[in-house]
C-alpha cells in the first residue's frame, strides 16, 4: 500500500468518525432525527466498507 492509499484510508476513517460523532449529538439533542440518521449513519457505513474494499483489491 502505498502512503498516498495509506493518508486517504486514514483521512476517510477520522472523517467517517467525526460525522458519526455529530450525527450521535444531533439525536441526543433532536429525537425526531433518530430515522433520517440512522439511515445517513447506514449510508456512511456502506460507504465506508465499499472503500475498504476496494483498498483491499487494490493492493
Amino acid at each position: 500500500m502505498t502512503l498516498i492509499m495509506l493518508v486517504l484510508a486514514v483521512v476517510v476513517a477520522v472523517l467517517t468518525l467525526l460525522l458519526a460523532s455529530a450525527l450521535g449529538v444531533l439525536v441526543f439533542w433532536r429525537p425526531a432525527l433518530t430515522a433520517p440518521v440512522h439511515t445517513s449513519v447506514t449510508s456512511v457505513s456502506a460507504m465506508t466498507a465499499l472503500m475498504a474494499v476496494l483498498v483491499a483489491v487494490t493492493r
